[in-house]
């Protein structure tokens, strides 16, 4: 399975985990993604995209882990250019 390296995690608000983006270059991630672990398991849930265009934020549902990943399927190309 294809995945991309797409985010960090930074803290928890509320019950939502604040991820920041690694890089935009590829894409960013549709609302509703399915992000995973390094093992290719699914983790988390992309609820809202904010922040700086170059270097955006994620608002995630569900368990933290050390590095988010994602499908090329879930990005969305060429925004913020």
């Amino acid at each position: 399975m294809d995945m991309i390296p797409i985010a960090t995690p930074l803290h928890r608000v509320d019950r939502y985990i604040v991820a920041r983006m690694l890089s935009v270059e590829k894409g960013v991630p549709r609302i509703g993604a399915r992000l995973l672990d390094a093992d290719g398991r699914q983790v988390a849930i992309v609820t809202d995209v904010f922040g700086p265009v170059t270097k955006p934020y994620l608002a995630l549902r569900g368990r933290w882990v050390d590095k988010y990943f994602v499908r090329p399927r879930d990005l969305l190309k060429n925004v913020g250019r």
